[in-house]
């Protein structure tokens, strides 16, 4: 049934086979995972697809042979024939867009042949949202370019306490550790600095989580690794489908979805410093709905001095309908701790090497996030549109401090700083994901665009140790407004042979209000500088396109070869871009009033090359 790759639309995901079944059984010679080697005789398969509960037949299904490029679409009545089928141990798999897929093992002796039936039932409704690699067994030999997943069987053997120490074995992949306890993550790749994690795209299912995307790309809150499924790192090309941050890569943290069986645990832990952790979950599939929630509770009395108390709830609800599916994700996280940015001098680590160097400061950090989605399916493409909007508190009280005259020692003061920020963010985002033919070449295409909205609240609060809160020395007001489009297209060459080109658009409008600071007043006697309301204002704006291309070829199941090249971007912090007269000093140094620096965005140019090899289910490796 070779002619039924050109039956139009609804088939269009299984035509990208059309040229490679031309090439037929030489290719697919070439390309054993198992190593068995094809007969000179190829067997033939046949059957019929049918739908789980009504029994109906269902046409347009994709039944493949995999590991080859054999494959053939169900007709009106649910049949398909698939010939010239080397010989041995054959995974022969039947899936559909909105269809659970199937897979069935054969044994094919030299010219057999083998009759093979399929029941396919409906898809559950899936809560991840966007997936950045996906969760398909050769998700990762199509991708081209440099990726790890850290599936949810490693992060189940590991234990990780924190997303840092999971990470920290992805090659590649660099981790600071802050204060041992994984609160903030330090991530950068490939040697790009991983302060804040400024230089890397941090998503969860997809959405973005830094407190404001585009402006202020801080990681002080990181997801926490106790209720993920699997963690999808891209270092390479393919990057520019997600944004604004291109630069370094994307970690993508993928939540857990429901079960199909309704099941529910509790897991509960301690350990030394007092380290307490509990975690309960429940979820399930009841008809077309799906729905999970899960919380835990972390805390640590006494680990070096640090002592900290999480909380966190996670819900997440999808229902199937005859407008398509719609979900919705509900977060909150609370944390207090009294994580600081001071360190131990040389003499204070040899005299206390455990020691808290500053145990009076105190980090609350709060965050509320809400997440919709509506996915509708029309052949073999989807449209899928989410709706983000999340609220970050960040309030860090810390005490002023100097050295002493040798600059081993610290020395306190009883005065205190309040580096507290809220930061607001709302995004829409439909997502295409379509194929299309062209010749005996079919493509994957995907493209979206995004509207995106940011607004942070940056106070300076100046008080004592016996009362935080005196005064509010600076207070400002920073808004983003950002548009982003992107298109890349998957062409499949051949069975083993794909390029990937992308184009991205990004446009970023930035405004800083500056509300209260200190102002430089003068007169015939004296020189102050006193805190005084004001009320400066400025912005700016960076447009950018961000092309990439990228190859992959995989000789056999177990082996890709990858190259390409793509342009880093990261739009400038606001703060930074944005410069005001400087009230502190006298009016002939004055610079223009208001002036800005006009950064244009941080880019790059990205180059990569190499391979990955799964030659065992135990062993896998990337170079």
């Amino acid at each position: 049934m070779k002619g039924a790759f050109l039956r139009g639309a609804p088939g269009l995901l299984a035509s990208a086979l059309i040229g490679l079944l031309q090439a037929g059984p030489a290719v697919a010679n070439g390309g054993d995972p198992e190593g068995i080697g094809a007969a000179a005789v190829g067997s033939s398969i046949e059957g019929q697809v049918r739908l789980a509960g009504s029994r109906d037949p269902i046409p347009d299904v994709l039944v493949l042979v995999v590991g080859t490029g054999l494959g053939a679409v169900t007709d009106a009545a649910g049949r398909y024939r698939i010939e010239s089928v080397p010989s041995g141990r054959r995974e022969i798999e039947a899936r559909q867009v909105g269809k659970a897929s199937s897979r069935v093992l054969l044994v094919l002796s030299p010219g057999m042949r083998a009759t093979l039936d399929f029941v396919l039932a409906e898809a559950p409704v899936e809560l991840s949202s966007v997936e950045v690699i996906g969760g398909r067994p050769d998700a990762l030999r199509r991708l081209p370019g440099a990726a790890s997943v850290i599936t949810q069987e490693a992060l189940s053997t590991q234990q990780p306490i924190s997303a840092n120490e999971a990470l920290r074995r992805v090659p590649g992949i660099h981790v600071q550790e802050e204060e041992g306890a994984g609160l903030r993550a330090n991530i950068g790749i490939r040697g790009l600095d991983p302060d804040r994690s400024r230089t890397v795209l941090v998503l969860e299912d997809g959405v973005p989580v830094a407190l404001a995307p585009y402006g202020e790309p801080e990681m002080y809150y990181a997801p926490p690794i106790d209720r993920m499924a699997r963690v999808e790192i891209i270092k390479g090309s393919g990057s520019i489908q997600f944004g604004p941050q291109t630069i370094g890569g994307v970690v993508n943290y993928v939540t857990a979805d429901a079960p199909i069986i309704p099941t529910g645990s509790i897991h509960a832990t301690t350990g030394d410093g007092g380290s307490r952790f509990l975690k309960g979950q429940y979820g399930g599939t009841w008809g077309p709905a799906r729905a999970t929630a899960l919380g835990f509770r972390k805390e640590a009395e006494n680990w070096n001095g640090l002592w900290f108390r999480i909380s966190d709830l996670t819900t997440k609800f999808g229902v199937r309908t005859s407008a398509g599916d719609v979900g919705l994700k509900l977060s909150a996280y609370d944390e207090a701790s009294n994580s600081t940015y001071v360190g131990l001098t040389d003499s204070l680590y040899h005299a206390a090497p455990r020691a808290h160097p500053s145990p009076g400061d105190r980090l609350d950090i709060s965050r509320y996030a809400s997440t919709g989605f509506h996915e509708i399916r029309f052949g073999q493409s989807a449209l899928r549109t989410s709706f983000y909007a999340y609220r970050t508190t960040r309030d860090w009280n810390r005490r002023d401090y100097t050295y002493t005259p040798s600059g081993n020692a610290h020395l306190f003061r009883s005065t205190t700083g309040g580096r507290n920020r809220s930061f607001g963010v709302v995004g829409v985002e439909p997502r295409v994901r379509s194929t299309w033919t062209a010749g005996a070449v079919t493509s994957q295409l995907d493209w979206g665009v995004r509207a995106h909205y940011e607004r942070a609240r940056d106070r300076h609060l100046t008080g004592t140790i016996d009362s935080p809160v005196q005064e509010v020395r600076d207070d400002e007001i920073r808004t983003g407004r950002a548009f982003s489009a992107f298109a890349q297209n998957r062409f499949l060459l051949t069975p083993s042979l794909n390029i990937t080109p992308g184009l991205r658009f990004e446009h970023f409008a930035f405004d800083r209000n500056i509300l209260r600071t200190r102002v430089r007043r003068s007169d015939e006697t004296n020189t102050t500088r006193s805190v005084e309301d004001v009320d400066i204002r400025s912005s700016d704006s960076v447009s950018e396109l961000i092309p990439g291309v990228g190859a992959a070829w995989s000789p056999n199941a177990l082996t890709t070869v990858f190259a390409g090249v793509h342009r880093g971007f990261a739009p400038p912090r606001t703060k930074d871009a944005l410069i005001y007269e400087d009230p502190t000093l006298s009016p002939d140094e004055q610079v223009p009033d208001p002036v800005t620096l006009d950064l244009d965005a941080e880019k790059s140019w990205n180059y990569e090359v190499g391979a990955r090899a799964a030659p065992a289910s135990f062993l896998s490796c990337e170079t």
